[in-house]
Protein backbone atom coordinates (compact mmCIF):
# COMPACT_ATOMS: atom_id res chain seq x y z
CA UNK A 1 0.00 0.00 0.00
CA UNK A 2 0.97 3.61 -0.56
CA UNK A 3 0.42 6.39 1.97
CA UNK A 4 -1.23 9.31 0.15
CA UNK A 5 -1.81 12.82 1.46
CA UNK A 6 -3.55 14.17 -1.64
CA UNK A 7 -3.96 13.84 -5.40
CA UNK A 8 -4.75 17.05 -7.27
CA UNK A 9 -4.40 18.94 -10.55
CA UNK A 10 -2.46 22.21 -10.47
CA UNK A 11 0.36 24.16 -12.07
CA UNK A 12 3.93 23.18 -11.29
CA UNK A 13 5.00 26.09 -9.11
CA UNK A 14 8.72 25.27 -8.94
CA UNK A 15 11.60 24.31 -11.22
CA UNK A 16 10.68 21.13 -13.02
CA UNK A 17 11.61 19.13 -16.13
CA UNK A 18 8.05 19.80 -17.29
CA UNK A 19 8.58 23.55 -16.93
CA UNK A 20 7.50 25.96 -14.20
CA UNK A 21 3.88 26.98 -14.62
CA UNK A 22 2.94 23.87 -16.63
CA UNK A 23 -0.04 21.77 -15.58
CA UNK A 24 0.59 18.52 -13.72
CA UNK A 25 -1.22 15.93 -11.68
CA UNK A 26 0.33 15.93 -8.22
CA UNK A 27 0.51 12.78 -6.13
CA UNK A 28 1.56 13.88 -2.65
CA UNK A 29 2.80 11.00 -0.52
CA UNK A 30 2.73 10.96 3.28
CA UNK A 31 5.83 10.31 5.34
CA UNK A 32 9.32 11.84 5.37
CA UNK A 33 12.25 11.32 7.74
CA UNK A 34 14.28 14.39 6.72
CA UNK A 35 12.22 16.85 8.82
CA UNK A 36 13.89 19.97 7.39
CA UNK A 37 13.36 23.04 9.53
CA UNK A 38 11.95 25.09 6.65
CA UNK A 39 9.64 22.41 5.27
CA UNK A 40 6.33 23.90 4.13
CA UNK A 41 4.53 20.56 3.89
CA UNK A 42 4.94 19.30 7.44
CA UNK A 43 1.34 18.11 7.30
CA UNK A 44 2.59 15.34 4.99
CA UNK A 45 5.26 14.00 7.35
CA UNK A 46 2.83 11.44 8.71
CA UNK A 47 -0.70 10.15 8.30
CA UNK A 48 -2.21 9.91 4.86
CA UNK A 49 -4.64 7.43 3.36
CA UNK A 50 -3.49 3.93 2.44
CA UNK A 51 -4.19 3.21 -1.22
CA UNK A 52 -3.17 0.56 -3.72
CA UNK A 53 -1.01 1.71 -6.64
CA UNK A 54 -3.85 0.81 -8.99
CA UNK A 55 -6.25 3.10 -7.09
CA UNK A 56 -3.73 5.95 -7.04
CA UNK A 57 -3.17 5.57 -10.78
CA UNK A 58 -6.92 5.53 -11.52
CA UNK A 59 -7.54 8.65 -9.41
CA UNK A 60 -4.61 10.47 -11.02
CA UNK A 61 -6.00 9.76 -14.49
CA UNK A 62 -9.49 10.90 -13.48
CA UNK A 63 -8.32 14.07 -11.75
CA UNK A 64 -5.88 14.86 -14.56
CA UNK A 65 -8.57 15.47 -17.16
CA UNK A 66 -6.20 14.37 -19.92
CA UNK A 67 -3.06 15.98 -18.48
CA UNK A 68 -0.16 13.59 -19.12
CA UNK A 69 2.38 15.10 -16.71
CA UNK A 70 2.56 13.82 -13.16
CA UNK A 71 4.65 15.06 -10.23
CA UNK A 72 5.38 12.66 -7.38
CA UNK A 73 6.02 14.68 -4.24
CA UNK A 74 5.51 14.56 -0.52
CA UNK A 75 6.46 13.85 2.07
CA UNK A 76 9.11 11.71 0.42
CA UNK A 77 8.12 9.37 -2.44
CA UNK A 78 11.24 7.20 -2.09
CA UNK A 79 10.29 6.24 1.47
CA UNK A 80 7.13 4.46 0.31
CA UNK A 81 6.69 0.70 -0.03
CA UNK A 82 9.20 -0.15 -2.75
CA UNK A 83 7.18 -2.69 -4.72
CA UNK A 84 4.02 -0.58 -4.70
CA UNK A 85 5.92 2.54 -5.77
CA UNK A 86 7.49 0.60 -8.65
CA UNK A 87 4.05 -0.67 -9.65
CA UNK A 88 2.61 2.87 -9.66
CA UNK A 89 5.46 4.24 -11.77
CA UNK A 90 5.15 1.30 -14.17
CA UNK A 91 1.44 2.02 -14.63
CA UNK A 92 2.18 5.69 -15.33
CA UNK A 93 4.92 4.79 -17.82
CA UNK A 94 2.64 2.34 -19.63
CA UNK A 95 0.04 5.10 -19.97
CA UNK A 96 2.70 7.46 -21.38
CA UNK A 97 2.80 9.92 -18.49
CA UNK A 98 5.76 12.27 -18.21
CA UNK A 99 6.96 11.68 -14.63
CA UNK A 100 8.96 13.93 -12.34
CA UNK A 101 9.72 13.35 -8.68
CA UNK A 102 10.40 15.90 -5.94
CA UNK A 103 12.77 14.14 -3.55
CA UNK A 104 14.67 15.18 -0.45
CA UNK A 105 17.92 13.93 -1.99
CA UNK A 106 18.73 11.50 0.81
CA UNK A 107 17.96 8.30 -1.12
CA UNK A 108 19.52 6.68 -4.19
CA UNK A 109 16.69 6.26 -6.73
CA UNK A 110 18.46 3.44 -8.57
CA UNK A 111 18.79 1.31 -5.44
CA UNK A 112 15.08 1.70 -4.71
CA UNK A 113 13.46 1.77 -8.15
CA UNK A 114 15.87 -0.21 -10.29
CA UNK A 115 15.50 0.12 -14.06
CA UNK A 116 12.05 1.77 -13.92
CA UNK A 117 13.70 4.71 -12.16
CA UNK A 118 15.27 5.72 -15.48
CA UNK A 119 11.79 6.74 -16.64
CA UNK A 120 11.62 9.42 -13.92
CA UNK A 121 13.09 12.93 -13.90
CA UNK A 122 14.22 13.99 -10.43
CA UNK A 123 14.23 17.32 -8.62
CA UNK A 124 16.49 16.69 -5.62
CA UNK A 125 17.17 19.01 -2.68
CA UNK A 126 20.71 19.78 -1.62
CA UNK A 127 20.64 20.13 2.16
CA UNK A 128 22.34 23.31 3.40
CA UNK A 129 22.87 24.34 7.07
CA UNK A 130 19.31 25.63 7.54
CA UNK A 131 17.92 22.19 6.74
CA UNK A 132 18.69 21.07 10.28
CA UNK A 133 19.05 17.29 10.90
CA UNK A 134 19.33 16.47 7.18
CA UNK A 135 22.23 18.90 6.57
CA UNK A 136 25.02 17.33 4.54
CA UNK A 137 23.18 14.08 3.80
CA UNK A 138 22.92 13.44 0.07
CA UNK A 139 22.75 10.56 -2.38
CA UNK A 140 23.09 12.08 -5.86
CA UNK A 141 25.32 9.54 -7.54
CA UNK A 142 22.63 7.92 -9.70
CA UNK A 143 21.02 11.20 -10.82
CA UNK A 144 21.22 11.99 -14.53
CA UNK A 145 22.79 15.21 -15.88
CA UNK A 146 19.30 16.21 -17.01
CA UNK A 147 17.87 15.96 -13.49
CA UNK A 148 17.51 19.02 -11.27
CA UNK A 149 19.18 20.04 -8.02
CA UNK A 150 17.46 22.66 -5.86
CA UNK A 151 19.22 24.59 -3.10
CA UNK A 152 16.79 26.03 -0.53
CA UNK A 153 18.50 29.15 0.79
CA UNK A 154 17.28 30.70 4.01
CA UNK A 155 20.40 32.49 5.29
CA UNK A 156 23.62 34.09 4.08
CA UNK A 157 25.44 31.00 5.38
CA UNK A 158 23.31 28.80 3.12
CA UNK A 159 24.08 31.03 0.15
CA UNK A 160 27.83 31.05 0.77
CA UNK A 161 27.98 27.26 1.01
CA UNK A 162 25.83 26.74 -2.10
CA UNK A 163 27.93 29.21 -4.09
CA UNK A 164 31.15 27.42 -3.13
CA UNK A 165 30.00 23.93 -4.13
CA UNK A 166 31.93 24.08 -7.38
CA UNK A 167 32.51 20.31 -7.49
CA UNK A 168 28.89 19.79 -8.51
CA UNK A 169 28.74 22.41 -11.27
CA UNK A 170 30.34 20.52 -14.21
CA UNK A 171 28.01 17.51 -13.98
CA UNK A 172 24.62 18.95 -13.05
CA UNK A 173 23.38 21.41 -15.65
CA UNK A 174 20.02 22.19 -14.01
CA UNK A 175 20.77 23.99 -10.75
CA UNK A 176 18.40 26.36 -8.97
CA UNK A 177 18.59 28.52 -5.86
CA UNK A 178 15.25 28.78 -4.04
CA UNK A 179 14.73 31.58 -1.47
CA UNK A 180 13.05 30.82 1.84
CA UNK A 181 12.26 33.55 4.38
CA UNK A 182 14.00 35.44 5.83
CA UNK A 183 15.94 35.25 2.53
CA UNK A 184 13.79 37.17 0.03
CA UNK A 185 13.74 36.63 -3.74
CA UNK A 186 15.11 40.17 -4.26
CA UNK A 187 18.04 39.69 -1.88
CA UNK A 188 18.92 36.30 -3.34
CA UNK A 189 18.75 37.71 -6.86
CA UNK A 190 21.01 40.60 -5.88
CA UNK A 191 23.55 38.20 -4.36
CA UNK A 192 23.53 36.00 -7.46
CA UNK A 193 23.93 38.98 -9.78
CA UNK A 194 26.74 40.40 -7.65
CA UNK A 195 28.62 37.10 -7.80
CA UNK A 196 27.93 36.43 -11.49
CA UNK A 197 26.03 33.18 -10.94
CA UNK A 198 24.43 33.36 -14.37
CA UNK A 199 24.61 29.56 -14.74
CA UNK A 200 22.22 29.00 -11.82
CA UNK A 201 18.47 29.58 -12.01
CA UNK A 202 16.35 31.42 -9.47
CA UNK A 203 13.43 29.29 -8.32
CA UNK A 204 10.36 31.17 -7.07
CA UNK A 205 7.43 29.18 -5.65
CA UNK A 206 4.81 30.39 -8.11
CA UNK A 207 1.90 28.65 -6.40
CA UNK A 208 2.42 30.74 -3.27
CA UNK A 209 1.86 33.89 -5.30
CA UNK A 210 -1.38 32.50 -6.75
CA UNK A 211 -2.58 31.45 -3.27
CA UNK A 212 -0.77 33.94 -0.98
CA UNK A 213 -2.86 33.33 2.15
CA UNK A 214 -3.75 29.64 1.82
CA UNK A 215 -1.64 28.05 -0.89
CA UNK A 216 -2.91 24.59 0.11
CA UNK A 217 -6.18 25.64 -1.52
CA UNK A 218 -4.78 24.11 -4.71
CA UNK A 219 -4.96 20.66 -3.12
CA UNK A 220 -8.68 20.88 -2.39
Amino acid sequence: MLDITSIFLSINGECSPGGQGRWAVFIRFAGCTAHCSYCDTQYSWSGGTKMTPETVFAQAKLIGQGCKTVTLTGGEPLEQNREDLITLISLLVQDEFHISMETNGLHDPNKILGSIGKEVYYVADFKLPSAGPAYGKHSFWSLKPTDYIKFVIQTDEDYKEAKNLQAFWPYFTNRFFSPCLPMTPKRLFDLMRRDGLTYIGLNIQLHKYIWPTDWREEEK
